[in-house]
């Protein structure tokens, strides 16, 4: 999978796991030290139910968007991920699904900064699974 993902801000992941069928990626705010303190002890909770959200999301969509269309795709991310981003791309053999969402944490000392997490799936067409 691509690791090359840089948020909208320019910002490189932090934090990447890839979990074979899906890559999350963590985009720490207010740099490394903020993140450590407040994504890492502060917000850790928070961010652990951001990165399970968009990777069921994300999951989900690439199937759904392979069987029934990206605008189905959409939906579904829509529905397990409301507050999201999601953005599907589909070439000649596959179907690619990112979602993202921004997590706000304040933390000790009035710390607080937005961690980007991002998941990506994607998932390859088949001539039996491909929707013309």
């Amino acid at each position: 999978m691509d690791h090359d993902h840089v948020d909208s801000n320019g910002r490189q992941p932090t934090v990447i796991q890839d979990r074979g069928n899906a890559l999350i990626e963590v985009v720490a705010g207010g740099g490394l030290i903020v993140a450590l303190v407040v994504g890492l002890i502060v917000g850790s909770a928070r961010l652990q139910h951001a990165q399970e959200t968009v990777f069921e999301a994300a999951l989900a969509a690439s199937s759904v968007a392979v069987l029934n269309g990206e605008a189905a795709g959409i939906e579904m991310a829509a529905a397990i991920a409301p507050d999201a981003s999601v953005t599907i791309n589909r070439t000649d053999s596959a179907v690619t699904v990112e979602v993202a969402m921004t997590v706000h944490i304040v933390g000790f000392g009035g710390f607080d900064a937005d961690h980007t997490v991002v998941a990506r799936s994607s998932e390859p067409l088949s001539p039996l699974r491909s929707r013309p």
